[in-house]
């Protein structure tokens, strides 16, 4: 009876050992291959978030009369608001019409992101619709400071597009402002790249380093 009793009491701890050994295996695996799914995905999400933040201010949502007062306008992710002077929506004039122009010696417009408010500049279109020319600066602004600033003579030529020679720097607010001399100016196709979001393939990483993490912690002791 005792003989028999002890090869039950075997069979049961084997059969525990058995289940705990399939258990550990079964999570080893789906945690490797997790990190390897997750890593894989990685420059594939990376590049595609990439491709989609990138995002023109073309002010082709507007639809007014030429010379109707422009107070502001939202466009993708991004709002663009007049800070000085006077704007107006453009219906004769831009690269494609519309665009904004205004006709006062000095003015400025401010562009911020809507969502989580970072973003990138890299250039806008100017034109000079007479002679006389004029004076820009275009300011990034990071916590209210200064992080890039971009001005001189406008060079000519019709919508020339200023680069930002520095367009990886990210900002919380970009001012392009004008001294001009000249009867009117125009602003079109302002180019600005939102900060992506963490990726699929990053989170799932990450989840899956949480799990192995907890998991390394449990498997030193099975009974805990």
């Amino acid at each position: 009876m005792e003989r028999v009793r002890i090869i039950n009491v075997k069979r049961v701890w084997g059969k525990a050992f058995r289940e705990i050994f399939l258990e550990v295996w079964t999570m080893r695996r789906f945690c490797v291959f997790g990190v390897l799914f997750a890593c894989s995905a990685l420059p594939m999400s990376y590049q595609s978030a990439a491709w989609a933040e990138s995002q023109t201010i073309t002010f082709d949502n507007l639809s007014a009369p030429n010379f109707t007062p422009y107070t502001g306008s939202i466009e993708g992710d991004f709002t663009v608001t007049p800070t000085a002077g006077s704007w107006f929506f453009a219906q004769m004039n831009g690269n494609p019409i519309p665009d904004i122009f205004s006709n006062s010696t000095q003015s400025s417009v401010e562009v911020v992101e809507n969502l989580d408010g970072l973003f990138t500049f890299s250039s806008v279109e100017l034109d000079d619709a007479s002679s006389g020319g004029f004076d820009f600066l275009i300011e990034g602004y990071r916590n209210g400071l200064i992080t890039f600033s971009i001005g001189g003579p406008y060079p000519g030529g019709q919508f020339t597009a200023i680069n930002n020679p520095n367009p990886g720097i990210v900002i919380d607010a970009l001012l392009i402002s004008i001294d001009s001399n000249t009867s009117s100016y125009n602003i079109d196709n302002i180019v600005v790249d939102t900060i992506p979001e963490p990726s699929t393939g990053i989170l799932l990483l990450v989840g899956v380093l949480s799990a192995l993490r907890r998991f390394g912690y449990q498997s030193t002791d099975p009974l805990v």
